[in-house]
């Protein structure tokens, strides 16, 4: 068991895209939890890093001692989602406006094309100063398919020093 989650309540706000809507209802929704689990201490957001967190909720994460990550899982050009819709620096770098935060990439590949598009995606938010851990997680809807991605996904994980989630 992961103790740091023994520690407290952990949610996980998922699901189309968090940051898109309701972000000004998550302070009250927040307090409200806090009031029934005194315990509530750690935040995710599964983000696709096109939405900038808004000062309503930035303020009220940076007012309480909520550890909050950012899991930002960018669409890549073989999910038809145009590159500057998908790929947004100034979205991600409103997250690191949260004192008490982590922030990750995680991208999800299928082929070389979609190795070439992580490294540009990586340059990317690195050329606007946002070097943070990177994530691969093998594509497949099929167990055969999945089965091939994830070995060759590993290897290239070792071989660039990445993270690789076997999702």
């Amino acid at each position: 068991p992961n103790e740091k989650f023994e520690e407290g309540i952990h949610y996980i706000i998922t699901g189309g895209e968090p940051l898109l809507m309701f972000q000004s209802v998550y302070p009250a929704l927040f307090e409200e939890i806090s009031k029934r689990k005194m315990d509530f201490r750690y935040l995710t957001f599964e983000t696709n890093g096109t939405k900038p967190i808004s000062p309503v909720l930035r303020d009220y994460l940076n007012s309480t001692n909520i550890e909050t990550t950012f899991s930002v899982s960018s669409k890549l050009p073989s999910s038809g989602e145009p590159w500057n819709k998908a790929i947004i620096p100034s979205a991600v770098a409103s997250y690191t406006e949260i004192h008490n935060r982590n922030i990750y990439f995680k991208w999800v590949c299928s082929s070389e094309d979609d190795w070439a598009d992580v490294e540009r995606a990586i340059e990317t938010y690195a050329a606007a100063g946002l070097k943070f851990p990177v994530y691969l997680m093998p594509a497949g809807g099929e167990r055969e398919l999945y089965d091939k991605n994830k070995v060759w996904l590993a290897d290239l994980c070792c071989k660039k020093g990445l993270r690789f989630s076997p999702r």
